[in-house]
């Protein structure tokens, strides 16, 4: 079963204007993440917002299919990055625990440093780890949606905020990126958890992710 959800919202994602919107370089430096400093001004729907052509095509052009970001939930997020800002920016949204992660054209930011669990079914003690929401939706766009539980860390900082979930858990597939970073966090995992932990990372190299 590969996101019969998504397949079935697919049509949705057609025929919606994307009226005076344009992306906007922000003042924040384009891959830094803010935290905090990102107040969330609206959230709608990837298919209904006025925005939506804009981001749909930035998800597109990255190899995205609309469906699959659909199918887990990826919002669009308009935000301000100041207090004293007027216009609204806005951005494709992704949950994580403890609030969102925002991708746009030029920026690359979150409300708060967190891992993002999706949950596939009850007692299911199987997991896959990805970086970032954009391997996850590039993994269910070529394959379709994991059949088993999600964890994103959305930044290797996080890692450690996986361990709770990994320590319960029967299987841990890890899918980070191809950088010193990524196999150093990988290399350390299966230091930690032994057999359970596998590493998938040599299905995608020579790439990074």
């Amino acid at each position: 079963e590969n996101c019969d959800k998504a397949e079935a919202l697919k049509t949705l994602s057609n025929g919606f204007s994307e009226g005076e919107y344009t992306f906007t370089p922000p003042t924040t430096k384009e891959g830094v993440e803010t935290g905090n400093m990102v107040q969330i001004t609206d959230v709608s729907s990837l298919t209904t917002y006025p925005a939506n052509r804009v981001l749909q095509k930035y998800l597109m052009d990255r190899g995205i299919s609309i469906s699959s970001a659909v199918f887990y939930d990826v919002s669009v997020v308009r935000y301000r990055t100041s207090p004293d800002q007027v216009k609204d920016y806005f951005a494709v949204g992704f949950r994580n625990n403890s609030g969102w992660v925002l991708r746009n054209k030029y920026f690359k930011g979150c409300t708060a440093q967190d891992i993002s669990v999706i949950p596939f079914a009850p007692g299911s003690t199987k997991y896959i780890v990805f970086e970032g929401f954009i391997d996850l939706l590039s993994y269910a766009t070529l394959y379709g949606c994991p059949q088993m539980n999600v964890i994103v860390l959305n930044s290797i900082v996080n890692v450690k905020k996986a361990y709770e979930y990994f320590d319960q858990a029967e299987r841990i597939y890890l899918l980070l990126d191809n950088d010193s970073k990524g196999k150093e966090t990988t290399a350390n995992i299966l230091a930690i958890y032994g057999d359970k932990a596998v590493d998938k990372s040599y299905h995608y190299a020579p790439y990074k992710d």
